[in-house]
């Protein structure tokens, strides 16, 4: 009679067991399609064995979008093209090597010439359901690449401000470069629509028709979500827009690149397999260093002590951004913004790649274009926010649930066992 009283015990408890994994796995059902457990195991082999089983789970559950992709285009004088600068509104998230979380590398890799792959207007919303994506985006910027004119002349670049809001524009055929950030003051992701606002904003105040808007996300700071509609820092973006005098392209382009790995730098110092990427632009004698980590953000202050180390270089304008690739984001580190941890040495290498950047200089026509992702499988509008919602409630209901069913499940043990 003991060992059955043990065995009825245990059913008892695993039906507890069963009725509060019910409870919890309710909601993420009803809500995407997938359960808790479902997801978490699948996380548990991605993290252990480097499968991406789990990207079923989101291609399930994702929705089809169309979207941009901003390409400015550098080609030698005998057409071979030199330099790809892209701006995808689409985000490399979610984290590891999950969906698009490594788009900034897979995706320059698709291309023969030196390619930065910048971070444009986009939150986790636009995470793409799996890296089979990703050849989606290559196929917009290989048509807008078909479509591309080019000229031999551009602008210098000029830096715009208003309040927070900081815009460095640089004119070239058919449209501009726009680098925005709200540094010193820390920011994260501008999302699609607030970009989008700014893009067709700039079309309208500067007369040209392909305006490449870049979020720079180079100054992280934990406690400052993102650029949403109805933030003021949309319309600070925007009245910097309207500040923007339009320019003649009237000097010659000459265009210098640089990739180093950062001495074989990774995640643990916040740099993905894209490491370091500079390409210096001179025009009329100005040199512009744009530089690029591929890193998730930049620790706040970091950007501004990168710009006095390079002071006595010879480039006359910088700026510094990150792809903000989730390849670097891991569950012991967190957000795991650039500058964190070895800070010297990564001025360094930025120092070395202006100086190798400017010695590749030569003589380039440059184009611009936008062209739209057609139908890309992401995680879909609103839904990452219905997961965070979804998880915290069903955190929320686990604290009561939880305990009163195995305090309930406990009571029935007792009583079968010392008093039936």
């Amino acid at each position: 009679t003991t060992i059955f009283k043990v065995i009825i015990a245990s059913v008892i408890f695993l039906i507890a067991i069963y009725a509060f994994i019910s409870v919890v796995e309710s909601p993420m059902k009803k809500n995407l399609g997938f359960g808790a457990m479902e997801i978490l195991s699948y996380f548990i082999l991605h993290m252990n064995e480097g499968t991406n089983t789990i990207e079923q789970l989101f291609d399930n559950a994702g929705e089809a979008i169309d979207t941009l992709v901003g390409v400015a285009s550098f080609r030698r004088l005998d057409g071979s093209i030199k330099a790809l600068f892209l701006s995808p509104c689409v985000h490399p998230g979610p984290l590891g090597d999950i969906g698009g979380s490594n788009m900034p590398t897979l995706l320059a890799n698709s291309f023969d010439a030196f390619t930065m792959v910048a971070h444009g207007p986009s939150t986790h919303d636009f995470n793409p359901v799996s890296s089979d994506e990703i050849v989606k985006i290559e196929d917009a910027v290989r048509k807008a690449l078909d479509d591309m004119e080019y000229s031999p002349k551009a602008s210098e670049f000029i830096r715009y401000s208003y309040k927070k809001a900081n815009v460095g524009v640089q004119f070239f055929k058919n449209g501009t470069i726009m680098l925005s950030t709200f540094a010193p003051s820390g920011s994260d992701d501008i999302e699609y629509a607030v970009g989008l606002a700014a893009m067709i904003e700039s079309q309208k105040e500067l007369g040209t028709e392909n305006n490449i808007l870049v979020d720079c996300h180079n100054s992280f700071n934990e406690e400052k979500g993102g650029v949403l509609p109805g933030n003021p820092e949309l319309f600070q973006l925007i009245d910097t827009i309207k500040l923007i005098e339009p320019l003649d392209l009237e000097h010659d382009i000459k265009v210098g690149c640089y990739y180093t790995d950062l001495g074989g730098f990774d995640k643990h110092q916040g740099i993905g397999e894209s490491g370091l990427k500079t390409m210096v632009v001179e025009v009329n004698g100005q040199r512009t260093a744009y530089v690029l980590f591929d890193s998730n953000n930049m620790e706040l202050g970091y950007r501004e002590t990168i710009f006095n180390a390079v002071k006595d270089l010879d480039i006359d304008e910088i700026e510094v951004m990150t792809t903000d690739t989730h390849t670097v984001n891991t569950l012991s580190a967190g957000y795991n913004p650039v500058g964190t941890v070895e800070k010297e040495k990564i001025i360094e290498y930025v120092k070395i790649s202006i100086n190798e950047a400017i010695n590749d200089l030569e003589p380039v026509e440059a184009g611009t274009n936008i062209e739209r992702i057609l139908n890309l499988k992401t995680f879909g509008p609103n839904n990452s926010t219905e997961l965070i919602s979804t998880i915290s409630s069903i955190v929320a209901v686990s604290k009561i649930i939880a305990p009163l069913t195995f305090i309930v499940a406990i009571i029935f043990v007792i009583i079968w066992i010392f008093v039936l």
